[in-house]
């Protein structure tokens, strides 16, 4: 990156004043062989070769091995690699190639101003600009946020300053130049706008023949010519005329401050610039700006310029008289000149922007997840499971988790290498009175609270990842008492008391992002102040879930249908009436396992275990292993799985772990499951308040009306293309990355 250009200026002085500070981080360099600071001096270490082209492929994807997802790589310009999994700092010189597209005509270069610049600006941890011109650039072109933008005035180097007169003659000898000259210094592009300054020149000369020549310093757009552009060989004076535009070329960097000085004035009516070094060098110098009143310039220059439109041949070509006849203006400008160049300094901006990079450093990365339950481990549970064990294995978080208890779940994530810390989760639901119960919960977790901040203060925890209700209250009140950004995740579609909470304490601007499982489970929110908090990942099925396609059954017909029923056996999840309604088919042609934990409810349980005695005396076959532990083999061991429950379900994984194995889900019509099932199509679905449809149901199939196979087919690839867990957590990861990087 380092040439001939303002980025290559705006490098070498970042790079100097590194070195001479006394607080820098640790520092690596990425050069290229024409880098001519860095990999030529033995004077900084950690120089590591990168040889991709700029805005070439192999940059996006072939960056360095040194870098890791715990760095923060500084890329000055906008070719920076999306790829890179750390804190990325991209500066922002100028919107040109993207606000100008008509000079640049490269299919690179337009296709990195109008596709990758978006791109690249999102993925930035922080965006530098040089000038409050190029921020508001941005702001209008792009949807970026104010604050994730630094201005950063570049510095001036203090080599430039007024030489002698001995000094300017040396340097107008070296490179050939006459006494008296007008001069240009920067890269000549078509935006810079040289031909029009050639013809605004060549009607000044008209006018006034011992009009100072024009020299023009610097490196030339490969196949451009400004000068043919502006004049045309018809033209009577283009033989006399041409003598008096002088293309220099490249000027040694140790000559350009005897050269600024010996100029009559410097000329910039540059069409567009982030900044505009040469102005500001030439001021340096003692010497009179002409400038275009556009872009930056007047930012930068500060009124201690002579402004014209660079559009305007004629304003230019009267100002450039002006400035060569009126003695008095020149030294005005010069003096104020001098004055505002003292403002620009390059010890300044490199403490500015290595205080950027001690920002990005230093902001901890500690995530917390907490969970209601310690030794349960049902749907939510192995969810909150492959998300702590996504970002454990991710490296770039510090990865803790906090539980009631050492129980199975606190095992499970023990195993992984993960932290388990203890707290006491408030109490729920004891009274079965509503507003007893109410004022139970918020008193405990008022108490409870401390212990969870002491976990969070103790391990500067960033990010609280709270996985169930009951936390909810209790991680609200500790993101009022300290700094944390925090996260609820929905598990369930939330009624009354539940829902109420979540959209008085979701307003809260610490709640960060809540994460329903559905779009069932999000509706209910539709219209609430919480609404656009509300991100919905749907649950995943694990890959050891998936069989191999060719192993899908194609039975149609069973002498006996083997049934499974998973989860919690409560009044919620509707096992008991789903029971009562096949009591009256012929119960030797079914097995029905009824797998999960007994509700704490003995009336129910009772009722529940009196009906299954009934049953079985009618010839029914009915299995009650309670928790179970190895869900896949489980669920392979069956033909069909019940989803009986009477209330709304949030998701039901479950359903996606039985499709996944091949197994037929037969479900009660009932919440997010429309979302994924369609009768006949990928599953089969029943009316739980309707005691004769689920038979009927088991009737239909025994007497082959459905195509099975077909169903079992259209399942699988439905959950393999839509429910896979590699999508679904690279979503998880962005939604963190993103909840990192807001401001509470």
């Amino acid at each position: 990156m380092l040439h001939g250009s303002g980025i290559a200026t705006y490098l070498l002085n970042l790079i100097r004043q590194y070195r001479s500070s006394d607080l820098q981080p640790e520092i690596h360099y990425l050069v290229r062989d024409y880098t001519r600071v860095i990999s030529s001096s033995p004077d900084y270490p950690n120089q590591h070769r990168f040889e991709s082209k700029i805005y070439s492929v192999s940059e996006q994807l072939f960056y360095p091995k040194i870098l890791g997802k715990g760095d923060v790589l500084h890329v000055p310009h906008y070719n920076a690699p999306l790829g890179f999994p750390g804190k990325l700092v991209v500066t922002v010189h100028d919107l040109c190639h993207f606000v100008m597209k008509e000079f640049f005509k490269g299919p690179a270069k337009r296709t990195y101003a109008s596709v990758f610049l978006k791109a690249v600006l999102k993925k930035a941890s922080k965006i530098i600009t040089v000038s409050h011109f190029t921020e508001q650039e941005i702001l209008k072109h792009f949807n970026i946020e104010q604050k994730k933008i630094e201005v950063i005035p570049n510095g001036l180097d203090p080599h430039f300053y007024p030489r002698s007169d001995k000094e300017q003659k040396r340097v107008r000898e070296a490179n050939r130049l006459p006494e008296s000259y007008l001069l240009y210094v920067g890269n000549i592009k078509p935006h810079k706008n040289i031909a029009k300054l050639i013809k605004a020149y060549h009607k000044g000369w008209c006018q006034k023949p011992d009009l100072p020549k024009l020299v023009i310093v610097g490196q030339n757009d490969e196949g451009y010519d400004p000068f043919s552009e502006a004049m045309s060989k018809g033209d009577s004076t283009y033989l006399a005329f041409k003598d008096r535009v002088i293309f220099k070329g490249f000027v040694p960097y140790e000559d350009l401050p005897g050269l600024y000085s010996g100029a009559e004035a410097f000329l910039f009516p540059s069409l567009y610039e982030g900044f505009g070094f040469p102005p500001l060098e030439a001021m340096a110098c003692g010497t009179a700006v002409l400038a275009s009143n556009s872009s930056s310039l007047p930012e930068i220059l500060n009124g201690h310029a002579v402004f014209i439109d660079p559009y305007d041949e004629e304003a230019i070509s009267s100002a450039i008289l002006q400035l060569c006849k009126d003695s008095d203006l020149r030294e005005k400008l010069i003096q104020h000149g001098l004055q505002h160049v003292r403002k620009f300094s390059w010890e300044d901006s490199a403490e500015k922007h290595l205080e950027v990079y001690r920002q990005l450093e230093s902001r901890k990365r500690n995530i917390l997840f907490v969970d209601q339950y310690g030794e349960y481990f049902g749907g939510g549970q192995v969810i909150h499971m492959d998300l702590i064990r996504h970002a454990f294995q991710n490296k770039s978080w510090n990865v803790m988790a906090a539980l009631p208890s050492k129980g199975g779940f606190a095992l499970r994530i023990q195993k992984l290498g993960v932290p388990v810390l203890l707290f006491p989760v408030p109490l729920h639901d004891i009274s079965r009175n509503p507003m007893i119960d109410a004022l139970i919960h918020f008193m405990t977790s008022l108490w409870y609270v401390k212990n969870l901040i002491k976990i969070c203060r103790e391990n500067e925890i960033s990010i609280l990842y709270c996985n169930g209700g009951r936390i909810y209250l209790m991680s609200w009140i500790a993101s009022k008492l300290m700094d944390l950004k925090v996260t609820w995740h929905l598990h369930l579609v939330l009624q009354e008391r539940q829902k109420w909470l979540v959209e008085i304490l979701g307003k809260n601007s610490n709640i960060q992002r809540i994460i329903a499982v559905s779009e069932t489970a999000k509706s209910v929110f539709h219209g609430t102040l919480v609404d656009s908090k509300i991100s919905v990942l749907y649950n995943w099925v694990s890959p050891e879930f998936l069989i191999e396609s060719r192993r899908l059954s194609r039975k149609q017909k069973y002498s006996r249908m083997k049934f499974l029923i998973l989860g919690r056996i409560s009044p919620e999840k509707g096992q008991l009436p789903m029971l009562q309604s096949i009591s009256n088919i012929n119960g030797e042609s079914l097995e029905i396992t009824i797998a999960g934990k007994m509700v704490e409810d003995p009336t129910f349980e009772e009722e529940f275990k009196e009906l299954v005695e009934k049953l079985k005396l009618k010839g029914f076959q009915i299995n009650l292993p309670g928790f179970v532990e190895d869900v896949k083999t489980e669920i392979s061991r069956h033909d069909f799985l019940i989803i009986s429950s009477k209330v709304p379900e949030a998701f039901g994984i479950s359903a996606i772990e039985a499709m996944a194995r091949g197994v037929i889900v037969m479900a009660n019509r009932l919440g997010s499951l429309t979302e994924f099932v369609t009768h006949l199509e990928t599953g089969l679905f029943y009316n739980a308040d309707d005691p004769k449809s689920l038979p009927d149901l088991i009737h239909n199939i025994q007497d082959q009306k459905f195509d099975l196979a077909k169903i079992r087919k259209n399942a699988y690839q439905m959950v393999k293309t839509r429910f896979n867990a590699p999508q679904q957590l690279a979503q998880f990861e962005q939604i963190l990355e993103e909840i990192f990087e807001s401001h509470p």
